[in-house]
């Protein structure tokens, strides 16, 4: 699957680094950790083709975003496993406990937070100018609570002047 030509096209396009970076001693360990795990041929290839960076890693780096994954009761059969793994690889713990520390600003408790980033891993990776600029205008001007729109992550990642703004104002 993951050698079909279109694959490897968007997998170029993603990252064209990873023609630099050897496949035996990087690719093929955490490849090996995916499989232990019990991903699937689908989803590794998913994980090639949409975030390449994040399967070269360093290997023991990578095995622990895989177990901290695992640990969170992601489901490795899923693709929301394969953006766990890349949140959990890519960013530091400091950083992945302040973006907490934002969303917990608005009132979400740490289960909510976990919720939230256990169906939309990708909720992380917005900014904390992001996430506050988007709660804030949903929240205080829209007068949504928090955790609705904690249960509506997607939200969050529209564009505010374009989509959130417009859309908000004709609901209004």
């Amino acid at each position: 699957m993951l050698f079909l030509d279109q694959n490897v096209i968007i997998m170029l396009k993603h990252s064209p680094r990873v023609l630099l970076f050897n496949v035996e001693k990087i690719l093929a360990p955490n490849i090996a950790t995916l499989r232990e795990a019990g991903v699937p041929q689908s989803v590794i290839s998913f994980m090639m083709c949409r975030s390449p960076n994040t399967l070269y890693q360093e290997s023991l780096k990578f095995k622990e975003g895989v177990n901290k994954a695992i640990e969170m009761v992601f489901n490795p059969q899923r693709s929301t496993f394969a953006h766990a793994v890349q949140v959990l690889c890519d960013m530091h713990e400091s950083t992945f406990e302040r973006k907490k520390e934002v969303y917990g600003r608005w009132g979400l408790s740490n289960d909510e937070i976990l919720l939230a980033f256990r169906s939309h891993p990708m909720c992380m990776n917005l900014s904390e100018e992001k996430i506050m600029e988007t709660m804030d205008f949903l929240v205080n001007k829209m007068g949504w609570q928090a955790t609705v729109v904690a249960r509506c992550r997607v939200a969050l990642f529209f564009n505010m002047e374009r989509r959130i703004i417009t859309r908000c104002t004709v609901v209004k």
